[in-house]
């Protein structure tokens, strides 16, 4: 009999603060290395596709069940998850999240190849594999999707290496583009060489019992400051912005509040007191009311920075042990007697929400890659302030973000030909923008950006046909995803349409892999394209069965029926007594 044990797949953290090799840990300490990893990554514009297919070897005389688990960065989302089935590499399909669940747990009872990838609190996703079999191989390919990131005027794409085994390695990209000023920044060990085909950037590298143990960084060219896409009716405009800045007046009182949670013990603390370093010197002499909590507050004081001497508050930050879970409950945001509050956490709070009555500016300040950046920002964003990820931006970015107002994007002007525009609300602008939606023709479309509520700035944009793309109508779906993830369990119906037509993972949906197309017909699961005709067909007869089942159904109700009336019929009568003859004909009209 096989046997199934429960095991942990850790994939490395990207862009994370401690990583390792990716490894399958099972019970008894001891793990499946990754034996194969490639890499490969496709550069268009602003938009960065990469895609890890990693191998694995099971050594061991036992059948496996694995969980992969595993956070992403700000902005990036799987698009695609794939396992090996009997040989062959198969894709995921969108599923409701609970249905899911069940046709994994029904499968996998059966000793059937199953895996079900859902995203769990934040950006962060974890996949049930089975089977890794004994003395065998189990290779999967995850995909996601990124807007880059401007940093000092250009775009950054990174990929983290840091091995701390060797592994067969390839490593695969495409930038398509004109320019050729990209500048490799890390990575020169890969000695990657380009050549350009049709406009093509491609490089290949392959490596056998490598050691990758260094992060690769490409910082290319912003090679248009305006870029629009569209597809049917849909349509992403993608467009550089320098922002009129206002510098806003220096707080005399701020408060920090300091997440000690377990979950922060890979932060990184020496950016963070660097910004606090900057930013306390800016501000030269003020109070300080310092917060550090994790499940309950552990820390309450209040600090005086005279000429931006802070040593007393950093020497209480470099004692703080972390553990325990994380609640905001506690921490009443609107009894601050404070002009700002500085937010140093992660965002991924697991015992109690933030209080949603707060007037006074708050700037969520993350320093880990696993965090939940969606509600960091909206956080930021609600309460006037800023979102600020220092795993993605420099010390100096980040002060220049304290320093001044945060410059927001107010809505557009009133247009017919234009609608589903998202953002619906306003947002936070650093030195880009996007917005997506829907156009019934070529027009122009104005939007507002300023400060608070006063417009300061008009810009004209045209939309029209010229450039198609698929990625267009995508681009538009997950900006409607996370306007609805807002208030998800009010617009979880409308979360889970949008997702299923946009192959997208959400809180309500994952992706699934089944074996036999037997398991996709019995759950009415739509499987991956491969297998869609005899699907349908399947699922044609299935109906036309069921019709006859519920037509011979019917037909044993009806005699039932008349059986039951006939004998209803026959005990409400007196009858005389009769000879036998007599009762034996009665009967046998009834039969």
């Amino acid at each position: 009999m096989k046997t199934i044990l429960p095991i942990t797949f850790l994939l490395f953290v990207l862009q994370s603060f401690s990583q390792e090799i990716p490894r399958i840990s099972i019970n008894d300490s001891t793990y499946l290395e990754l034996t194969t990893l490639k890499v490969e990554s496709e550069i268009v514009g602003n938009v960065a596709t990469t895609s890890y297919t990693m191998r694995f070897y099971n050594a061991t005389n036992r059948i496996l069940e694995g969980e992969l688990a595993f956070p992403l960065g700000q902005g990036q989302a799987v698009t695609s998850f794939s396992m090996d089935v009997n040989g062959t590499m198969r894709d995921a399909v969108i599923v409701e999240k609970e249905l899911g669940r069940v046709a994994f747990e029904s499968t996998i009872r059966q000793q059937i190849d199953p895996g079900l990838l859902e995203v769990t609190k934040g950006n962060n996703y974890k996949a049930r594999v089975y089977p890794i079999p004994a003395k065998g191989f189990k290779e999967l390919r995850i995909e996601f999707e990124q807007e880059l990131f401007i940093s000092n005027g250009n775009y950054i794409y990174e990929i983290p290496f840091n091995f701390k085994t060797p592994v067969d390695f390839e490593l695969k990209i495409a930038i398509y583009g004109k320019t050729q000023k990209y500048k490799i920044i890390e990575g020169k060990h890969l000695d990657l060489k380009f050549t350009r085909t049709q406009g093509v950037h491609y490089s290949k590298v392959s490596k056998s019992e490598w050691l990758a143990n260094q992060s690769l960084k490409i910082e290319l060219p912003v090679s248009t400051t305006e870029h629009v896409i569209t597809y049917s009716d849909y349509f992403n405009l993608y467009k550089v912005i320098d922002p009129k800045t206002r510098l806003k007046q220096k707080p005399k009182h701020i408060t920090v509040l300091w997440d000690a949670s377990c979950s922060m013990q890979y932060r990184n603390l020496e950016a963070e007191m660097k910004l606090l370093d900057n930013y306390f010197n800016y501000l030269h002499t003020l109070t300080v009311d310092f917060i550090s909590f994790s499940n309950s507050v552990e820390t309450l004081k209040t600090f005086i920075v005279k000429d931006g001497n802070w040593n007393a508050l950093k020497k209480q930050m470099k004692t703080i042990v972390y553990d325990g879970g994380t609640s905001y409950a506690n921490l009443n945001l609107s009894r601050l007697k404070t002009n700002e509050i500085l937010f140093f956490t992660d965002g991924m709070f697991n015992l109690g929400d933030l209080e949603t009555n707060i007037q006074t500016p708050i700037y969520t300040i993350n320093a880990v890659n696993a965090a939940n950046h969606t509600f960091l920002e909206n956080k930021a964003t609600e309460w006037s302030g800023k979102y600020i990820n220092l795993r993605i931006t420099d010390v100096e970015q980040a002060f220049e973000a304290l320093k001044y107002d945060a410059y927001q994007f107010l809505g557009i002007v009133e247009n017919n030909l234009v609608s589903d525009i998202y953002p619906k609300t306003r947002v936070n602008v650093n030195s880009e923008f996007s917005i997506a939606g829907k156009f019934k023709e070529a027009t122009q479309i104005e939007l507002l950006f300023g400060y608070g509520n006063t417009i300061t700035e008009k810009i004209l944009v045209k939309i029209d046909k010229r450039l198609r793309n698929k990625l267009a109508k995508r681009l538009w779906a997950k900006k409607k995803l996370r306007y609805l993830s807002k208030n998800k369990e009010d617009n979880k119906n409308a979360i889970i349409e949008l997702a299923k037509k946009n192959h997208l993972i959400t809180a309500f949906t994952s992706m699934i892999i089944l074996d036999r197309l037997e398991d996709y017909v019995r759950y009415k699961i739509e499987p991956p394209k491969a297998l869609r005709q005899d699907f349908k067909q399947r699922m044609e007869n299935s109906v036309e069965d069921e019709v006859a089942k519920l037509e011979a159904i019917k037909k044993k109700r009806v005699a039932l029926l008349e059986d039951y009336k006939c004998v209803m019929n026959w005990y409400n009568t007196d009858y005389p007594i009769v000879l036998r003859d007599t009762y034996n004909r009665y009967y046998n009209s009834c039969n």
